[in-house]
């Protein structure tokens, strides 16, 4: 659960590229216990180097059908609420 959590706040982030950047410099997208989130991870670190601006409608392009059921239930996990964030 923690994972799908840390993935959703990276994504729901007013820079997720910023946030990726300090998580991705302690974890690695192999770290993760459900393959299909270190997928996701992947994607979207390959999609980084690619583009200087995250748009996830673009992003979305980019992963494989059977992975975007599983983005839709991380993207919608965490709450926005601001002092999560700064947390």
């Amino acid at each position: 659960m923690a994972e799908k959590y840390l993935l959703s706040i990276i994504f729901q982030s007013e820079s997720p590229f910023s946030l990726a950047d300090l998580v991705f410099s302690i974890l690695s997208p192999k770290d993760f216990q459900l393959p299909a989130l270190g997928k996701i991870a992947t994607f979207f670190l390959e999609y980084k180097v690619k583009n200087e601006k995250f748009v996830l409608e673009n992003f979305l392009k980019t992963l494989p059908y059977e992975l975007k059921p599983v983005f839709d239930e991380i993207f919608l996990l965490a709450s926005v609420d601001f002092e999560l964030k700064k947390k």
